[in-house]
This record gives C-alpha cells, structure tokens and sequence, in this order.
C-alpha cells in the first residue's frame, strides 16, 4: 500500500466479500464489495455477475456502499 499497489486489497475486499456472502451475510458481502469503487473497473464484472444471477441484497448492499462513495468535486 505504501508505494500505490492496492492488489493486496483489492484481493482482501473480494475474499471478504466472498466469505461474507457463503456465510449468508449478504448485505454486508455487497457492502465489501462497493469498497471497490476506489477503483471502478474491478467493480463492473462482479456487478453483474450478481445482477445475472438474481442476487439482489448483495447488490443492495454494492449499490448502497457506491452511492455513500459519491465524488464530489472540489
């Protein structure tokens, strides 16, 4: 993280996320998943898998964390 690469938590969020929806924790799994926003295109495939695969409290909780994230402009 010190020097820019955010793999190692761009990989973190998605196991979490991972975790969090085989337990059945589904609101908080999509909550982990919209951390993502901090880089979009990672956000996109997962988004729809979800929407595909008619998982709608995850995406609940993606679309909710996307919409607390909004960028204003300074």
């Amino acid at each position: 993280l010190r020097y820019g690469q955010l793999s190692a938590l761009s990989f973190a969020l998605v196991a979490l996320a991972t975790r969090l929806a085989m337990s059945g924790r589904d609101v908080a799994a999509g909550v982990a998943l919209g951390l993502l926003v901090y880089k979009p295109n990672l956000l996109v495939a997962p988004a729809l898998i979800l929407a595909f695969a008619g998982q709608w409290r995850l995406l609940a909780g993606v679309v909710a964390m996307v919409s607390s994230s909004e960028r204003r402009p300074v």
